[in-house]
Order: C-alpha cells, then structure tokens, then sequence
C-alpha cells in the first residue's frame, strides 16, 4: 500500500496479480472446442468486497466468464476469506487458490529485487507507478516470481494520511501518533527516528476496515 510519510517524500508500493492458469484448448483452425465440464478457478483477494479494487476484480472475473462461453469458472474470495493479505501469494504457490493478489509491502523481504520499486522515487501519479513496476518486470524478469505466472503489477500515485480526530497540515503535527505502516523498512526506520514512533500493526482489512 502507499502511504505519505514526509512531504517530501512519497512511496509508491506495487500491487502484484499472481496468476497460475492453465487452460485446456485444443488445437486446429477451428479454434478451442467446448469442454465437457467447465473449469473451476479459485480467486483470493485481501481487499474487502467494497473497495474499488475488489469490484474491478468482479468484473474482471465475470469478462473471464462471458468471454469463454462459461467454460472458465472463478470463485472469488475478498477480503482476505481464503488466505491472509502476507500469505496469498504462497497459497497461489501451494495451490490453496488459482490466483490471487498480493501487495510486495505486505512481505517484506520475500521480493527483495521488486522491492526497489517501493524506494521513494516520487512518482507523481499512479499511471507513472504502474508503467515502472510493469517495465521493471519485463525488463529484468526477477527470479523471486518464477513460481508463478505474473498476469500484471499496478500501484498508485502519491498518498495521504487519513486521521480520525487530529488534523495532519504539517510534519509537525504528525507528532505523536501512531499510524498504520506496510511500507518499506527504509520508511519506518525514517518515520521512527524524525517524526514518530512506529508501531508494527496487522496488514488485514478486518484490524481496520
């Protein structure tokens, strides 16, 4: 996830679609034949039901569906219901679900080449952020992903900080509170030493949402 922690500086964290997929088509000019059962996938997704993110990937699953005539069924699990946000790329591996999505800054240290894209580059939107982790994966192939079949990476632009009671106008109004924190280890140790304490806090939807 992104998160503002300075003024000066914003961090941009990928969020990566792992997808395991093998479809049975069959060969000729005639293109796929029809297959006697359809098949059956299973989607896991950290984000709640309401988020945009988690309604896009409905509609993408329910395209995957019309586009196939039904042969391709997909389950979908959100807000993390199948596997936790820090284990759904491994449940993919494991074969807990077909696909899933994960964000790198919820597990920290297990892409450390992918991990630069969560640097502070000042990315200024989320078009720019996208098209970097995209052109970083094609370009370098990161062994930490070979277990899978990425299907794409996306992120977003520069973030801000939600607070509750206390307004945040300046740096020095961050004094003091504690804030919810996935990003990058180089960030936290930032944030603890000149603004505020940094306490390690669940990455579920339910701790928060």
């Amino acid at each position: 996830m992104l998160r503002m922690t300075t003024t000066a500086k914003i961090i941009a964290s990928a969020l990566v679609i792992t997808v395991l997929l093998i479809l049975p088509f069959s060969s000729g000019c005639a293109g796929p034949q029809p297959l006697a059962k359809p098949v059956e996938l299973t989607y896991s997704n950290f984000f709640p039901p309401t988020h945009l993110h988690s309604i896009l990937a409905e509609q993408w699953i329910k395209e995957v569906e019309k586009r196939t005539n039904n042969q391709v069924k997909i389950t979908y699990y959100p807000g993390g219901s199948l596997t936790p946000a820090a284990k759904i790329y491994d449940g993919v591996v494991q074969g807990i679900s077909d696909l899933g999505m994960s964000a790198l800054a919820y597990t920290v240290g297990r892409f450390p080449a992918s991990e630069l894209i969560d640097m502070p580059h000042g990315y200024p939107n989320g078009w720019v952020a996208t098209k970097v982790a995209n052109d970083f994966y094609q370009k370098f192939k990161p062994a930490e992903f070979n277990d899978v079949q990425v299907l794409y990476f996306h992120a977003h632009g520069p973030g801000v900080i939600f607070t509750t009671k206390k307004p945040v106008r300046q740096l020095e109004d961050l004094k003091g509170l504690v804030f919810l924190n996935v990003l990058h280890p180089t960030v936290r140790v930032d944030c603890a030493t000149r603004f505020i304490p940094v306490r390690e806090v669940s990455t579920e939807p339910s701790t928060f949402v």
